[in-house]
């Protein structure tokens, strides 16, 4: 509360939008929440510099997800050149991480050209990670400037690193349809039909859908999620349950996820960095951190894979505070066939979601969910679609939508603006 309160004094200094700053700041010094809300519901389309600074930073603060929802909403309705250029201006200079990253999801939400002059100025950010994921907001900006910014940045996208320039790709296929192989190509074909080019985004405006989307090389897939990540934990249940049979393949639960699990390990690409984190009433991670799918290392995770077996109970909620741990993932995907249970008896599952949502707010890991028909399957189709994910049932390398259950109002592409929810996408996510 002091930061904001010195950040006000500050701000509002000689500025027209000194009064609804003091009420957002007295709100927020009572811990009001609901007030706070309200207010936010008064700021309007084109607020002062000073008061989009004071929201932002209420955004960031304020640990209430209905304040934060809030916050994402008042932004999001901003249309202002002056509200805009602030929002702008903080991606570009803040040292503070989170309001970097609520700066970009304001700007993702934002559907005017405006933001994506602001968008385009960081895909060559040295944080590389902000870079990737400009261009993730991009692919949702149907206008001839985001498509230029996207085809003039995919060179040197694919030469920082296969992971920004498969993102490149995939938001250029958002806005056109195009799923062309080559650089040089995209410059070419783009110079042909920019004059004639219209926006055709589809599903209401949210952008098509990852299916369509062919990249350059193979994907690896795990029951039929493709593996667009390069930097992915798996998170594997091996509770005593897991040693029931898998109805159906002749084999057990364990048995069928350490043979998938194998299979996709084997087909990661070099530059893949991956680790996996066994669980049962014990957190055991295959390596402490993500490290290279080289060879050797493929072999010694195969072999610390087979090595697998099912006993104890279901610690799912610190399985996911072992993966979050690790900084570096942009992608969890959660196997499990049961509840999160503690001790002898079972949890519940909305403070486990709950602490997600705080602990991927400014951080956008995709969380996928794989689970059996048996699962406790509302808390994992809930925590994959709160955080941008997908849940499937395990079928062992089902074609893309099988087994799938997803979000009802819609897909977004990963990291796509989620305002309250996000749909189905590949095994990917925002930094």
């Amino acid at each position: 509360m002091a930061t904001l309160l010195t950040f006000f004094l500050a701000a509002a200094a000689g500025s027209s939008g000194v009064d609804v700053g003091k009420q957002l700041v007295a709100a927020m010094k009572s811990g009001d929440g609901a007030r706070i809300r309200a207010l936010l519901a008064e700021v309007g389309a084109e607020p002062t510099k000073t008061t989009v600074e004071i929201v932002l930073r209420i955004g960031v603060e304020h640990p209430s997800h209905e304040v934060y929802a809030a916050v994402r909403q008042t932004l999001a309705a901003v249309r202002g050149a002056e509200a805009i250029a602030a929002i702008g201006k903080t991606l570009a200079q803040q040292k503070d991480e989170r309001m970097r990253t609520l700066a970009l999801f304001a700007l993702e939400d934002i559907p005017v050209e405006a933001a994506v002059s602001h968008l385009e100025a960081r895909l060559k950010d040295k944080d590389q990670a902000l870079a990737i994921r400009a261009a993730r907001a991009l692919g949702g900006k149907p206008f001839k400037s985001a498509v230029t910014a996207l085809v003039g940045i995919l060179p040197a996208a694919e030469k920082m690193s296969p992971e920004y320039g498969l993102v490149a790709r995939q938001a250029l296929y958002q806005l056109t349809g195009q799923n062309i192989r080559v650089a040089e190509d995209w410059a070419k074909w783009w110079a042909k039909e920019r004059e004639v080019w219209e926006p055709g985004l589809s599903d209401g405006g949210k952008g098509r859908s990852w299916r369509g989307f062919r990249p350059p090389m193979p994907l690896p897939r795990f029951f039929g999620i493709e593996v667009l990540s390069v930097r992915v934990v798996f998170v594997i249940d091996i509770s005593g349950s897991m040693e029931e049979p898998a109805a159906g393949f002749g084999m057990s639960r364990v048995q069928l996820v350490k043979q998938e699990l194998i299979r996709t390990i084997k087909g990661l690409r070099p530059e893949t960095r991956f680790t996996v984190i066994s669980f049962n009433n014990k957190i055991t991670p295959l390596w402490p951190s993500l490290y290279p799918a080289t060879p050797p290392n493929i072999a010694k995770a195969v072999a610390w894979v087979q090595g697998l077996a099912a006993s104890g109970t279901t610690w799912t909620q610190e399985a996911l505070a072992a993966a979050f741990d690790i900084k570096e993932a942009n992608a969890i995907v959660l196997l499990s066939d049961g509840s999160p249970c503690k001790g002898a008896g079972l949890l519940p599952t909305q403070p486990i979601l709950d602490w997600v949502e705080r602990a991927n707010r400014f951080r956008k890991v995709a969380v996928h969910a794989v689970g059996f028909r048996e699962a406790f399957v509302p808390f994992l189709r809930s925590l994959a679609q709160q955080n941008g994910g997908t849940y499937r049932n395990a079928q062992p390398d089902s074609p893309a939508g099988e087994g799938e259950e997803r979000d009802p109002e819609g897909e977004r592409d990963e990291g796509g603006a989620r305002g309250p929810k996000a749909g189905a996408r590949p095994l990917q996510k925002t930094p």
